[in-house]
């Protein structure tokens, strides 16, 4: 009888256990797919900055911006580089033109594991336009993780670069754009332009919100609205010379099924190639997950109009005020900051109802741009050579990044809390040469 009541009471403590982790599987289903970080920086060994440049579908390390690879020049919508940044608690998230995903990710140990995510053919074939940072409720999914989303589409820029040599483009361009590196025109309409990462495990979806409207458009830029609306802005398709038929499936997919997804290597079907009209169309939706409305032009500018330097949160102010370029005299001042959560990049100008008591007519030379980062207790502000300011706990202090060689710029910053992050390129009017992003340890 003891032998039998020990096998009775070993019985039940299995099934107990196996009832209360039959949820388990699945936490580890999605935690496996995550893929092994490129690298893991530990908070206590990293004392030198470490610099990485992008290539086509590559990371690698160098000792610096002078040490890597001279490339061809080549327009922003081609050449590999960061487009942006999203941040939301302890990870960021960088977009990679042409190629997909980079996740910053720090551990409560104060470590940073870095991660590279391929979008697949459909950022690989498309110029990625922007990134965002999306609620999942803008696609009407069930999560509790906001999403990161790069806008893809077909280059609405340089597309007509593809008939000219390397010598002609010379002529017009200080840079060289090689003839390899150029889009082809008859490059795919991506038919699910918004290509999303599941922070959760990693996996990349690309979906057509209802937002972007019917198949047959060109969605060439996602904007948020400081009224909080979402803008829109596409390039009609001319479908006569294809008889006006889109892909088959792909209208199936996008009519009124804004949550509609497809998966893996699905990710990168497209509609047919076909010439795209100088016609430009606009509109406006509260939601992604909504019909959008068709607005004008002139509403659409209004509504992206940067906002002022006194709409900053107070503490960025304050860092604004530390640099003596800030104060609007023969310039004009511009922030691009990114925030906590928040879904884009924002623009801020000095006085914007003011005009320059000298006009703009050198072009940029006279425009100041600063890049920026904040949350509700740090932020950092840099100009494009590095020289900058940075507020944390134990107060307001002069920061700077490496410096970088001549040609060269950082586009981009944010601040995790024990690292900051940065894009730089080298750059030479609209055209990118090489380009990559520095981790520094705070």
């Amino acid at each position: 009888m003891a032998v039998h009541h020990r096998w009775v009471c070993g019985f039940l403590m299995l099934f107990l256990i196996a009832g209360c982790t039959k949820d388990v599987p699945r936490s580890s289903e999605s935690v496996s797919k995550r893929p092994a970080p490129v690298q893991v920086f530990l908070q206590t060994d990293t004392t030198s900055p470490v610099w990485y440049e992008v290539a086509q579908e590559s990371l690698g390390l160098i000792s610096g911006p002078a040490d890597s690879q001279v490339l061809p020049f080549a327009p922003w919508t081609i050449a590999p580089r960061l487009i942006g940044f999203v941040i939301t608690g302890s990870t960021a998230i960088g977009g990679l033109n042409r190629d997909g995903f980079l996740v910053f990710e720090e551990s409560a140990e104060g470590n940073l594991a870095l991660y590279r995510i391929a979008g697949g053919e459909a950022v690989s074939s498309c110029s990625s336009m922007t990134m965002v940072l999306l609620p999942p409720s803008e696609l009407e999914l069930e999560s509790s993780l906001p999403m990161p989303a790069l806008l893809v589409a077909r280059d609405p820029y340089f597309a007509d670069l593809t008939s000219v040599t390397t010598s002609a483009v010379s002529s017009v361009t200080a840079p060289a754009v090689a003839s390899e590196t150029s889009v082809s025109p008859v490059t795919p309409l991506p038919a699910e332009p918004l290509v999303t990462l599941d922070l959760r495990d990693f996996s990349v979806r690309s979906y057509r919100p209802r937002a972007f409207g019917p198949a047959g458009t060109n969605v060439e830029a996602l904007d948020r609205g400081a009224d909080g609306a979402w803008y829109i802005k596409a390039a009609v398709l001319d479908d006569t010379s294809q008889g006006g038929q889109p892909e088959q499936g792909g209208e199936a997919r996008q009519a009124g099924q804004g949550g509609q997804t497809s998966q893996g290597g699905q990710s990168g079907r497209t509609s047919q190639a076909q010439p795209i009209t100088g016609i430009k169309e606009y509109f406006a939706a509260q939601s992604l997950s909504n019909e959008p409305v068709s607005i004008g032009r002139g509403a659409y500018q209004t509504a992206l109009q940067p906002q002022p330097f006194t709409s900053l949160p107070k503490m960025v102010q304050q860092l604004m005020r530390s640099f003596t370029d800030s104060q609007r005299k023969n310039h004009f001042p511009v922030l691009h900051l990114v925030r906590q959560d928040r879904p884009v990049q924002e623009l801020f100008v000095a006085d914007p109802g003011a005009k320059n008591v000298v006009p703009l007519s050198g072009g940029e030379s006279e425009i100041i741009k600063f890049i920026g980062y904040a949350d509700d207790s740090n932020a950092v502000v840099v100009l494009p050579d590095g020289r900058g300011v940075i507020r944390r706990s134990s107060g307001l202090a002069a920061f700077s990044l490496p410096q970088l060689p001549d040609g060269f710029v950082y586009t981009g910053i944010v601040m995790l809390p024990h690292w900051i992050i940065a894009g730089w390129e080298e750059q030479e009017s609209f055209a990118v040469g090489s380009a990559g992003f520095l981790i520094v340890k705070l």
